[in-house]
Formats: structure tokens, C-alpha cells, sequence
């Protein structure tokens, strides 16, 4: 009996240090994302001073799918020998899928707990989210041959035509030049983007018809600064591929995630019908705007 005691007594101690290690507790603010998006994670911890002497929070330098745009700072206080702590630390992805921001220690020698892992699903494109079909029955395959002849015809055709502009050319030698009308300005890129931003600031949006035209000027702007003044081809660009552009060559993370909620609102706007008030517009327009200046800033550096 002596020796079960004894045994019971030591797995007792073990259990109470495990049970008073502190652990710290991490809360998002948003567990669903869209490309960009930014998420809030706070992160606190009730210590006994006498036992842990913890600092901080042992947040990594960098997190995977994840980019770390603030750590705030930590704000303690202590209260009848108990420290409390909490910083935020503000963090956003670009990679879409389901990612997963990890356990957060304290910064302490002694050991102690950690905080639970906290799943992320990040989205890639806003203006699909509702677009989900309903399951068709399996109708029956109905074979058409029609189309053979048709086609057969087509392609007669066509044949026929290219053998005449051929001869044609050959008989006369000479070759149609076909030119391409490329329209330049003759107003730095720069400059012109910010004209423009003034136009758009200065029109009053009545309907969404008026709101579409606007935000879709308003992308249109900042793809134009970006094909004259960086070279970067975005005619065909989605916005996630501007962004993803934007981030591999451009600007920091933090305007970066501006410029995407820019973007993201246009886009609503264009493909949802999102009638957003005058202040969000107004917001839209600043947010491209100091992403046009700090691109401009950055090349002439």
C-alpha cells in the first residue's frame, strides 16, 4: 500500500504541474477570408508572477499561406500577484484554400501551454460564391449529324476564299498591311492616373448603373498605370491575378491588402450588383489612389 501511495502521490504532483502551466488562448476575429482579407488574432494569458516570469507571446517570424502585417504591441498588468497579457497581431493569405495558423507559446524559460490551432478557409473569388446550380436529371444523348456537313461546307468555303486572296496577291505583289491602331497618351502615366482619379471623385453615383460604370472605370485606372508605368500586362487580369502580381513585384503587404479591398468592392459592384453608399466609393478611390503614389514613389527611388 505503501509503495501504490507513493506512486499515486508523484502522478498527482505531475498532474498539478501540467494543470498549472499557463496557457494562452488565441481568438480570430475571422475564420472565412477572401484573398487579401485581413484577420485579427488576439492572443492572452493569466500568469501567476510567482511561478512564470513570461513576457510575451512566442509568435513566429513567419507562418505558412499566412503573411504577418502588424504585431501589436503587448499590453500587461498585474492584479494580486497575477500578470495579465494580450497583443493583436493582425495577418492575412493569398493563397486560397484551407490553412491552418498554429499553437502560440509565451516567452518564458519555464515550460508552458500552448494555444489552440485555429483553421482559415480563404477564398479566390468573391463573385462565384452564390453561383451553385441545381442537379439536372441525366437526359437522354441525342446524336446529330448534321454538323459534319455544315462543317464540310465551312471549310469549302474558306478554302475557296484563301485560294482567291491568294492569287490575288500574287498577281498584283503586293501584301495588305494590317496596322494596329495603339492608342498613347501623350500625359505621363502617373499624371494621368491622377487625373483621372479626380474625375471620378468628382461624379455623384444616383443607380447602380452609374455605380457599375464607375468602379469599373476605377479598376481600369489602376491597370492602365500598371501596363504604362511598370510594363505589367493586367489587360486580362482577374483580381487575384493583379494582386498576386502586385505582390511579387510591387508593394508591402499592408497596401496591399488596401488595394485588394478596393478591388474586391469593385468587383461586387461590377458583377453582383452591389450598390455601395458614396462613402465606400470615396474610400475605394483614396485606397487606389495611394496605391498608384507609393508604386510611383517606389520606381523613382
Amino acid at each position: 500500500m505503501g509503495f501504490k501511495n507513493i506512486l499515486t502521490g508523484i502522478c498527482l504532483l505531475i498532474g498539478l504541474t501540467i494543470f498549472a502551466q499557463p496557457k494562452p488562448s488565441a481568438i480570430a476575429d475571422k475564420v472565412e477570408i477572401l484573398i487579401g482579407e485581413q484577420i485579427k488574432l488576439k492572443l492572452s494569458a493569466n500568469i501567476v508572477t510567482d511561478d512564470f516570469n513570461a513576457n510575451g507571446f512566442a509568435i513566429p517570424d513567419s507562418i505558412k499561406h499566412f503573411e504577418i502585417l502588424e504585431k501589436g504591441p503587448v499590453d500587461s498588468s498585474i492584479t494580486s500577484g497575477v500578470k495579465s497579457m494580450s497583443q493583436t497581431i493582425t495577418l492575412t493569405s493569398f493563397d486560397s484554400g484551407i490553412w491552418v495558423i498554429p499553437k502560440i507559446g509565451l516567452l518564458t524559460k519555464l515550460p508552458t501551454g500552448y494555444s489552440d490551432s485555429i483553421l482559415v478557409k480563404v477564398g479566390f473569388d468573391p463573385t462565384k460564391i452564390d453561383e451553385l446550380n441545381d442537379i439536372k436529371t441525366i437526359e437522354e444523348v441525342k446524336v446529330n449529324t448534321s454538323w459534319i456537313y455544315w462543317t464540310l461546307g465551312a471549310v469549302t468555303l474558306l478554302a475557296v476564299i484563301g485560294f482567291i486572296i491568294f492569287l490575288y496577291k500574287t498577281k498584283f505583289g503586293k501584301k495588305e498591311k494590317v496596322e494596329e491602331e495603339i492608342i498613347v497618351s501623350k500625359v505621363p502615366a502617373f499624371e494621368e492616373a491622377m487625373e483621372s482619379l479626380q474625375k471620378l471623385r468628382q461624379r455623384s453615383i444616383t443607380h447602380k448603373e452609374e455605380a457599375k460604370q464607375l468602379h469599373a472605370e476605377l479598376t481600369s485606372v489602376l491597370k492602365r498605370y500598371l501596363i504604362r508605368a511598370h510594363s505589367i500586362n493586367t489587360l486580362k487580369s482577374t483580381t487575384s491575378e493583379m494582386l498576386i502580381q502586385l505582390k511579387d513585384n510591387l508593394i508591402s503587404q499592408s497596401q496591399l491588402s488596401s488595394v485588394a479591398d478596393a478591388l474586391r468592392l469593385n468587383d461586387a459592384v461590377k458583377f453582383a450588383s452591389y450598390f455601395p453608399p458614396q462613402n465606400e466609393t470615396n474610400t475605394s478611390i483614396s485606397q487606389i489612389e495611394e496605391t498608384i503614389q507609393l508604386l510611383n514613389k517606389n520606381k523613382q527611388a
